[in-house]
């Protein structure tokens, strides 16, 4: 699992390595990747402005005991 901003190159690194995502998207094209990363099924967007760290604790469980 990586937990990323959602850029070009992290995005890129995760799929080549086969590694799920957790994005936190702040600006740029960081919020179209992680859009495009989640609906292939390899992430998990949460919004950078309103996380908790009960929704965080809550994807990294998710991504970690996903069988995808």
């Amino acid at each position: 699992m990586f937990i990323t901003h959602g850029g070009f190159g992290s995005t890129t690194e995760a799929v080549y390595h086969g590694v799920p995502l957790i994005g936190l998207p702040m600006f740029g094209d960081q919020v179209m990747n992680m859009e495009a990363a989640e609906k292939s099924g390899f992430a998990v967007t949460l919004d950078f402005n309103t996380f908790t760290e009960e929704s965080l604790l809550e994807a990294i469980t998710n991504v970690l005991t996903q069988s995808k």
